[in-house]
């Protein structure tokens, strides 16, 4: 077990190897925008929007932002169970420990992934995508951080328990 944590604490250069990677997928932003799906020349239904949305590109920022939001807060778990803070699964950690700290992390980067991408804040003024990496260092940074504010190992009793110094 500690032999799989030295390596795991090593792992920072196998992070900079995927980003390297993952670094062109700026070719992938290939859908439309909503207003583009809404300038149709076609008349446009309701149903004509519904199919369109799931390959706008609004929608491929949101699968991107919760699949990376996914991965913050499971490197979240993993910070706190190298330092054995926690033990066993991500599983038993995240839903059957703190299902309801889990869904109250879910719930605030969802709306913050809506509010990011209603803001337009992955488009420049021109309407232009401004790129994959931004959207996974968003997704990571709002994973991390709402399971760490989310997801505590012990609840404290403000009233009761004395500040920590």
């Amino acid at each position: 077990m500690e032999r799989i944590k030295e390596y795991v604490r090593a792992g920072w250069g196998w992070a900079l190897i995927l980003v390297a990677i993952l670094l062109p997928l700026d070719a992938w932003a290939v859908g439309q925008t909503i207003q583009q799906i809404k300038a149709a020349p076609q008349a446009e239904s309701l149903g004509h929007f519904l199919g369109q949305l799931p390959s706008s590109l609004e929608a491929q920022v949101l699968y991107g932002l919760m699949i990376f939001n996914a991965v913050g807060m499971m490197a979240h778990y993993l910070r706190r169970w190298l330092s054995d803070e926690i033990v066993g699964s991500v599983f038993s950690y995240m839903f059957l420990q703190h299902p309801k700290a889990t869904v109250m992390a879910f719930t605030a980067v969802m709306t913050l992934d809506l509010g990011l991408i209603q803001m337009g804040a992955f488009a420049t003024p021109d309407d232009v995508f401004v790129g994959w990496i931004n959207v996974m260092a968003q997704g990571l940074t709002l994973g991390y951080s709402a399971d760490s504010v989310a997801n505590k190992a012990t609840p404290v009793d403000v009233r009761t328990d004395p500040p920590k110094t």
